[in-house]
């Protein structure tokens, strides 16, 4: 085991403590929130449907957070219009999507975390912090398909998001990696 794993094993039982704590507040700013977060989610999704009709296919919405967006600290979900070939569609129509507030905590967290760290190591490196910042960031960032499928839920219940006339499947998961369906939408009949 090299230091950074025996570091990150040190500290994965605070990582999880402090990202309980904050859970409730996110959560209180998610509900309070919520009504703008579904609008531009719904907007997002809408261009991508309506860009992605007129090809008569079924459409696949893959939603995927972006590890890259941990490092610009955009935090940031692609949403990806396709057919069903998925990443090989020459097609594909894609947008961004984030929901800001869920990252807020980070930097207080990590300042939090450096000090527990310091108690036990010395002398952390630059890139020490940064791939311990990266992994934490990562447990932010699994926080979104829980708020996903409550707003694609919500869109749904509210028969806000309904079928055209294709089938719409909602895949969610890392980019490029196994996708897990959260939800289809059938055509009208």
């Amino acid at each position: 085991m090299d230091r950074i794993d025996e570091i990150l094993s040190y500290i994965d039982v605070e990582f999880e403590k402090i990202l309980l704590d904050n859970q409730k507040k996110i959560e209180d700013m998610f509900i309070k929130n919520r009504t703008d977060i579904e609008s531009n989610f719904y907007k997002l999704i809408k261009i991508l449907i309506n860009s992605k009709s007129e090809l008569n296919d079924d459409i696949y919405i893959i939603i995927s957070p972006l590890n890259s967006s941990i490092i610009t600290k955009k935090y940031q979900l692609i949403l990806i219009a396709c057919n069903e070939e998925l990443y090989l569609d020459n097609n594909s129509i894609y947008n961004y999507f984030s929901i800001n507030y869920l990252f807020e905590y980070i930097n207080i967290d990590i300042e939090h975390i450096k000090k527990e760290i310091n108690k036990k190591y010395t002398r952390l490196t630059e890139f020490e912090l940064q791939e311990i910042t990266f992994k934490y960031s990562k447990k932010y960032m699994n926080l979104y398909s829980y708020y996903i499928k409550q707003i694609l839920n919500s869109l749904i219940n509210q028969q806000i998001l309904t079928p055209l006339d294709h089938k719409i499947t909602f895949l969610y998961g890392d980019f490029m990696e196994k996708l897990d369906i959260v939800c289809e939408l059938k055509e009208h009949i």
